[in-house]
């Protein structure tokens, strides 16, 4: 909403105040919240801020995993993973660049033959 009505200053001021009233509160889940809608504004500005929307956004993950919030981790990681995929595509448009391959480590189920 916010960002349709390019209130996304407005909205990035509210939310880191009140990143820290969860934090004088104790209140992780509020925290959580606050830094993902940060790191969502800080991604909509664009590619300068993708390095800063990241880190937002990984500290929130990392936040939801360690309480064990599995629906707030999974809206984490789909909000990380529009920003990769944005991260990327930018690659693929720049002429004379590929884009580079990521290791990925696969469960050793996956690796059985059958």
């Amino acid at each position: 909403m916010y960002y349709a009505q390019d209130l996304n200053e407005l909205a990035d001021s509210i939310y880191r105040e009140v990143e820290q009233m969860a934090i004088l509160l104790k209140d992780s889940l509020l925290q959580i919240e606050a830094l993902s809608q940060q790191g969502i504004i800080q991604m909509e500005k664009g590619k300068p801020f993708y390095p800063k929307a990241e880190k937002l956004m990984q500290q929130a993950q990392y936040m939801a995993k360690k309480i064990n919030d599995k629906t707030l981790n999974r809206t984490i990681l789909s909000a990380l993973s529009t920003l990769y995929y944005r991260m990327e595509r930018k690659q693929w448009s720049l002429p004379g660049k590929t884009l580079p391959y990521r290791k990925i480590q696969l469960p050793a189920t996956m690796l059985s033959t059958y």
